[in-house]
């Protein structure tokens, strides 16, 4: 049969197109979003509790990459992911956090991001994000405009996400903001809402004797945005 290049139902052979990765290595990056979904609770599924993630934008060679975290539940004690995350990110510890933490204070914040290759279940070679540590002294990044990729806010609960970010089509419509008395966010639902951030439940801390290994507290924490 003869091939016709006007035939619209034509599938023209093709070689697959490998996506562009990262190298493994450390990179200079920055947060640019934070998202909400509801999950079902790992013990009781019929239970849907709320998990963020952070996304991180990296500029390299003229391209533009992101990586988000797993998703954390939205609470800080000394074995919750979270404050893992912001402890090696910042240097912040405990008792910062515990004065009061949003989650979206974060968005705009610098990074260096540690990115490894692993391979899926697909036989497919990723870059995903290894760890998330405090930038050298001195190194600013901030973030790229951009349009993200519309899988990194599906099915979100609520977004937020740093100016001049958006995202690619198709279009996610941001969640419209609920009754203070609904928003799965804040400690105190009857407090007015300035800004709809993600801020952090309080449950009761964790047994002394767990052992966590953090990063060391930093005598200059005035640059942290929390």
């Amino acid at each position: 049969m003869t091939q016709n290049n006007n035939n619209p139902f034509y599938a023209a052979p093709s070689e697959a197109a490998d996506f562009e990765r990262l190298d493994d290595g450390a990179y200079n990056g920055c947060c640019v979003g934070v998202t909400a979904r509801d999950f079902p609770d790992y013990n009781d599924p019929s239970v849907m509790v709320t998990k963020i993630q952070y996304i991180f934008q990296v500029a390299e060679g003229g391209q533009t990459y992101y990586f988000p975290t797993k998703p954390m539940k939205n609470v800080i004690n000394e074995k919750s992911n979270l404050f893992i995350l912001i402890n090696t990110w910042t240097g912040a510890t405990m008792d910062r956090m515990l004065q009061g933490f949003n989650c979206d204070k974060m968005v705009g914040y610098g990074a260096q991001l540690v990115i490894n290759t692993t391979t899926g279940k697909d036989g497919k070679q990723y870059a995903n994000l290894a760890n998330v540590l405090k930038l050298k002294k001195g190194v600013k990044v901030a973030p790229v405009q951009d349009a993200i990729p519309a899988y990194l806010v599906k099915d979100c609960t609520a977004q937020i996400l740093a100016e001049g970010i958006t995202v690619k089509a198709p279009e996610v419509a941001k969640a419209p903001a609920a009754p203070a008395a609904a928003m799965p966010f804040h400690q105190n639902p009857a407090a007015p809402v300035a800004n709809q951030g993600l801020s952090v439940t309080q449950p009761a801390p964790a047994p002394a004797s767990a052992q966590v290994e953090t990063a060391p507290e930093v005598d200059d924490d005035s640059d942290l945005p929390f």
